[in-house]
């Protein structure tokens, strides 16, 4: 399979079978990961992978109860490190303001864009779940304040197959030179 193919078949799955994903997929989907580019090289990503099934209900119950989530056996929390650009002790959650945020948060970004790809390769399913807030995720995974939890990840084996979602045109997507020059 080439990259064109895994970004064609890439699918948000929320089915899964029951069946185990092998501790070296899991480790492939990390490995992926961790050759995503960064700015700077700075590799602000860490992963949490969680498989026990009591942790993964209560990481659906803080991402708003989505039960669905723990039919996927494995959830992979992934959280950006502000101190990997910049020594400090704020607070990092959704209001936090400034670049070093910003750029650490858009560099882990690439990492999860890289893992879900590598799943379709792997044929394996998966889904970016982000639908919690920090106050009530942080204390299940003990991340610390300079953490931003990004997103969970869940994997498993998919259970079904969704058609593509529809896209806007690149034509509606797309200026030449400056906003508003048409494609």
């Amino acid at each position: 399979m080439n990259v064109k193919d895994a970004i064609e078949l890439r699918r948000s799955i929320r089915k899964f079978t029951p069946e185990r994903v092998e501790p070296a997929l899991v480790r492939e989907l990390l490995e992926a990961a961790r050759k995503a580019p960064s700015g700077n090289n700075s590799q602000p990503w860490r992963f949490i992978v969680v498989e026990d099934a009591d942790a993964r209900r209560a990481l659906a119950q803080v991402s708003h109860d989505q039960q669905w989530m723990t039919m996927a056996p494995v959830h992979i929390a992934i959280c950006a490190d502000l101190g990997a650009r910049a020594e400090t002790d704020i607070l990092f959650d959704e209001e936090t303001s400034g670049m070093d945020a910003k750029r650490v948060i858009r560099d882990t970004a690439i990492a999860v864009d890289h893992m879900m790809l590598r799943a379709v390769e792997l044929e394996l399913g998966s889904c970016w779940i982000g639908w919690y807030t920090q106050e009530a995720i942080k204390p299940l995974l003990r991340v610390p304040s300079h953490v931003f939890v990004l997103g969970i990840l869940v994997v498993g084996h998919p259970a079904e197959q969704p058609n593509p979602r529809p896209r806007q045109s690149l034509e509606d997507l797309v200026c030449r030179g400056t906003w508003g020059t048409p494609f």
